[in-house]
């Protein structure tokens, strides 16, 4: 079978289709879960490899492809922390932002980034399970239950990771937001 071969298993998902059309939001997702930007590339292709391997078995009826992949991205994720155990740098451009159309002012990418960089830094300090839920409901606007099912936990533990990462968030926001005092 190749790259390009229909999976008629996969109710005709093919591997080229599920790339083109999933590729930025797997890259987004694996960057948000904290990998720093110049592995996001190998750690996106190490999700679609795995999808791969396991493309005959996706069912529709247990869940969106979208959730079924994000399932990767957070094994995949895991397993590259624990092989690299490095500091994660601070986090920048998401990945499918790399080919936006449209050009804004200066200072609107200029504030952008800004706000970008430090709701980034944010998530990174928060730890893996309650970045994973923030991501999943917030970012990526899957329903709480859908959430839990995804991590294998119950609803109201997803719920209140989802409190604690945002009472965080925003104090972490808070305290960028404020002036710096020079000493």
């Amino acid at each position: 079978m190749t790259a390009l071969e229909p999976l008629s298993a996969t109710h005709g998902v093919s591997r080229e289709a599920l790339f083109s059309a999933h590729a930025p939001y797997v890259w987004r997702v694996v960057r948000y879960l904290g990998v720093a930007d110049r592995e996001v590339e190998d750690v996106a292709q190490e999700v679609f490899l795995r999808a791969f391997e396991k493309l005959d078995r996706y069912d529709p009826a247990q869940s969106a492809l979208r959730s079924w992949l994000y399932g990767f991205c957070v094994g995949v994720v895991a397993n590259h922390r624990r092989l690299r155990r490095h500091q994660r740098e601070v986090l920048g451009q998401d990945a499918d932002e790399r080919g936006s159309e449209g050009a804004p002012d200066q200072e609107s990418l200029v504030v952008a980034k800004q706000a970008r960089a430090q709701l980034l830094t944010a998530l990174d300090a928060l730890s893996e399970d309650h970045r994973t839920v923030t991501v999943l409901h917030a970012i990526e606007e899957l329903p709480m239950p859908e959430v839990a099912r995804l991590l294998g936990i119950p609803v109201q533990t997803a719920y209140s990771r989802y409190q604690v990462a945002r009472t965080e968030l925003r104090r972490a926001l808070e305290r960028a937001a404020r002036p710096r005092r020079s000493s």
